[in-house]
C-alpha cells in the first residue's frame, strides 16, 4: 500500500479516536459512544489488514531477521520482541504486509499485523503486552472480537 495511503488511514483512524474522546468528555458519556467507537475502529482495522494481507502476507519474525529489512522510526529489536512476545502468548500469526522500498536497497516498515487467536485466556494476554508496547503510543486497545491488532510506531 502506497505510504500516502498508510498515513491517510492512520490519520483517520486518530481522529475517529479523537472525536470519540470530545464526544465523550463533552457528553459526560457513559461510555456508549466510546465502546461503540472501538468497535468501528476495529472494523475498520481489519478491513485495512485483510486488504493489505491480501497483497503481501509476510511471517513478521522472518521478514525482521533480514539485515536489510527496517523498522522507520523505532528500534528494531523492539519490534522483534514485540512479535516473539505476542507468537509466545499465542497469537496466530504477526504479518508484514506491504513494505516500502528505502534508497538504500533496504525495506522499511511502520506497522505489523498481529493475528489474534479465539481463546479468551490467550486474547487477553496479547492485548495486555500490547497496550504495555502500546502505552507511549496511543490509547489502550480493549476487545471487541477484533481479528487484527495493528501496532504503528510512525
Amino acid at each position: 500500500m502506497p505510504r500516502v495511503t498508510t498515513l491517510l488511514l492512520i490519520a483517520l483512524l486518530a481522529s475517529v479516536g479523537c472525536d470519540a474522546r470530545t464526544q465523550q468528555s463533552s457528553s459526560g458519556g457513559s461510555g456508549g459512544d466510546r465502546a461503540d467507537d472501538a468497535v468501528a475502529i476495529a472494523k475498520e482495522v481489519d478491513s485495512y489488514a485483510a486488504e493489505e494481507l491480501a497483497g503481501s502476507k509476510l511471517n513478521a519474525k522472518q521478514w525482521l531477521a533480514a539485515a536489510n529489512h527496517m523498522t522507520f522510526d523505532t528500534d528494531k529489536n523492539e519490534i522483534v520482541k514485540l512479535t516473539d512476545d505476542c507468537l509466545a502468548a499465542g497469537a496466530v500469526g504477526v504479518w508484514v504486509g506491504d513494505a516500502e522500498d528505502d534508497d538504500n536497497n533496504t525495506k522499511v516498515i511502520d506497522h505489523l499485523f498481529i493475528e489474534l487467536p479465539t481463546d479468551a485466556a490467550k486474547r487477553a494476554r496479547i492485548f495486555q503486552l500490547y497496550n504495555k508496547w502500546n502505552d507511549p503510543y496511543g490509547d489502550a486497545e480493549k476487545d471487541v472480537g477484533q481479528k487484527y491488532l495493528s501496532p504503528d510506531w510512525s
